[in-house]
């Protein structure tokens, strides 16, 4: 036997599954009894990520070894088979395992690499069993901790769930390639994940998290996967996500509940909640003329609301905010809070068009010259009605900003317009638009997530909107 083979059989390890159930259908019983997989693959050294801006993809020079953690997931003994490792489409090394692989035996196979500057793909194949896996080297690390009887549960029906987790990154980056915008995504969202790590653990009485939850600088992201579980969403600055979704007989593999999980990420990412923004029900409290609200609520724009940030209850896509969030912030592990306006990252209150130039119009669709303006900012509100989300705008409110459009019905709002340098928790995520004219009084909102998108598309002086 060579020194390389030696090194592979020392490498085997056992490790029984559940068998599927048996109740389960052909193409889950296929699944689950489809050969040799690649559960992930690590990349070794892990750089390590601590404070906001820090990059997980290696430095330059280091020698990687990149490890492929593979288990017979069938009902019997593979052969493994040939054995190939590229980068950037060359072939880096290849080998061939005549040796069979016992039914759920676990292996690992190794490749080394100098790292190179930039982004490179890396593709792990086993040309037998019709089994790959590629990721790229500067793709945001995942560490999947799985809580042992969701493991198991769901491995009755996909086999393996770490394979199974690399077919659902696999279809957010196909989300990613979609989401293509002028200007802020050309070319769609170019934002990689890639799982490097799995471990299993027993929920300990009492503990929400698993170990590592608060503190992992050797990964970018840690997921706990842990159906119906204790711990939910994303937590900054743990850099951490609990995935427990179950909605009726819809669980983590279900379309809403790839999608929840899809979400977080974005938070991760520095996304926020969409519908957070939106003008609900209640949320203006000014009256006009007769004692009526000025405005009842203002549902998102389409684009913002069929967005994934906004619900995981529909099919997956990301807005142009969203896709542009994901694009600046590309990279880096590292973001911080997105509503803080003190680093880089922190976008909400930070990239805003130094004035919003506001044109009123009639319903002729003529300028409205000499109309009495007030601007009112959104906040919390003191007594929100039960279930309420978002800000809005008491009845005592005070304008920010008060004047006369011009004779084309132009207005310019400028300065700290959304409360920028206040408490956060004051901060205004929309805007009331009052105007006065022959009469009659309208109102409109202008919601923050627009000023941004207003910005990155190349208005950080001047914004011009119509009303």
């Amino acid at each position: 036997m060579s020194a390389r083979n030696a090194t592979f059989a020392a490498a085997l390890a056992l490790a029984v599954a559940a068998a599927p159930r048996a109740g389960a259908d052909a193409r889950e019983r296929a699944l689950a009894d489809r050969g040799i997989v690649i559960e992930w693959i690590e990349m070794l050294p892990r750089r390590e990520v601590r404070a906001i801006g820090d990059l997980p993809s290696p430095e330059p020079g280091t020698e990687m070894r990149f490890v492929g953690h593979l288990r017979n997931i069938a009902s019997d003994a593979k052969p493994l088979g040939r054995v190939e490792w590229h980068v950037d489409g060359a072939e880096m090394h290849v080998e061939t395992v005549a040796k069979s692989i016992p039914a759920q035996t676990r292996l690992t196979v190794e490749a080394r690499w100098t790292a190179k500057a930039g982004r490179h793909t890396v593709r792990l194949a086993l040309p037998l069993h019709e089994e790959w896996v590629s990721f790229e080297t500067d793709a945001q690390r995942i560490r999947a901790c799985i809580e042992r009887r969701t493991l198991e549960a769901l491995e009755r029906d996909v086999g393996s769930l770490p394979r199974r987790i690399q077919g659902s990154l696999n279809t957010l980056h196909r989300s990613f390639e979609a989401a293509r915008y002028p200007v802020v995504a050309p070319e769609g969202v170019r934002e990689r994940f890639r799982l490097d790590d799995v471990v299993i653990y027993d929920r300990a009485p009492g503990a929400d998290a698993p170990p590592g939850f608060e503190s992992h600088p050797d990964v970018d992201v840690l997921v706990a996967y842990d159906e119906g579980g204790p711990i939910a969403g994303y937590s900054l600055p743990a850099y951490s996500i609990g995935h427990n979704f179950k909605s009726g007989d819809k669980g983590l593999l279900s379309a809403p509940g790839e999608n929840a999980l899809f979400h977080e990420l974005g938070h991760f990412r520095g996304v926020p909640d969409l519908y957070s923004m939106a003008v609900a029900p209640g949320a203006v409290r000014l009256k006009g003329p007769g004692g009526k609200p000025l405005l009842e609520d203002v549902g998102l724009p389409d684009d913002l609301a069929r967005c994934v940030m906004n619900s995981h209850f529909q099919v997956l896509r990301w807005s142009e905010y969203a896709a542009a969030v994901l694009e600046r912030k590309r990279g880096v592990a590292r973001v911080g809070a997105c509503e803080e306006t003190d680093h880089p990252f922190g976008h909400m209150w930070r990239d805003l068009p130094k004035i919003v130039r506001l044109q009123l119009l009639d319903e002729k669709h003529h300028p409205l010259a000499l109309a009495n303006v007030r601007v009112y900012r959104s906040r919390p509100l003191k007594n929100p009605p039960e279930g309420f989300r978002g800000q809005g705008v008491e009845a005592d409110a005070a304008p920010v900003q008060e004047g006369v459009t011009r004779a084309n019905g132009t207005i310019d709002v400028a300065g700290d317009y959304l409360g920028q340098a206040g408490p956060r928790d004051q901060r205004s995520l929309w805007l009331l638009v009052v105007s006065e004219a022959a009469g009659k009084t309208r109102a409109s909102v202008i919601l923050g997530a627009t000023l941004n998108q207003r910005f990155w598309r190349g208005e950080a002086s001047i914004a011009s909107l119509e009303l």
